[in-house]
């Protein structure tokens, strides 16, 4: 039993105390910890950039989102400024005559006397975009017409009516 006291006596724990010996004692250089200025700039900078980032993105955000309005206004106007051809015309007022819109709607260039819905002629609170989606999709009283007619001439119906109410 006494040799094995001796032999974990001899065994070095950790933060015990060593037994003298021989050998020179050589300090160990302390790790210089960074500076708190230095952790609290390296800290700044990061945030510095991670903002920088986050303007440069809400930029190409927002140019996207005026390059899309910019597309969205070219269309628009070219859609207000190509004018239908006698043939378009005569389709459309057909249309117009044929659904019946003449019923609800006032609209002289198709003869449309109604007074249910919203006199076309002369109504400036309309735009193209407005009229193909009440024309597809209905509201109140007015029926929505997608699915029996084409998307093209709902298409066509709408810029007969900008063109016709003038």
């Amino acid at each position: 039993m006494a040799a094995l006291a001796v032999a974990i006596l001899s065994v070095p724990v950790a933060g015990a105390l060593a037994m003298p010996s021989d050998e020179p004692v050589v300090e160990q250089p302390a790790m210089e910890e960074p500076a708190m200025e230095s952790v609290v700039e390296d800290q700044a900078t990061e945030d510095q950039a991670t903002e920088e980032q986050a303007t440069e993105d809400q930029a190409t955000e927002e140019q996207a989102t005026e390059d899309q309005a910019t597309e969205e206004q070219v269309t628009e106007e070219q859609a207000a400024t190509a004018s239908l051809s006698d043939e378009q015309m005569e389709e459309a007022r057909t249309i117009f005559a044929n659904w019946s819109c003449g019923a609800c709607h006032v609209m002289g260039d198709a003869n449309g006397t109604g007074h249910i819905g919203p006199s076309l002629d002369g109504n400036n609170a309309m735009d193209e975009a407005f009229i193909i989606s009440r024309v597809t999709n209905g509201q109140g009283a007015m029926p929505g017409f997608g699915g029996q007619l084409t998307d093209e001439e709902i298409a066509l119906l709408a810029t007969y009516i900008m063109e016709a109410k003038r």
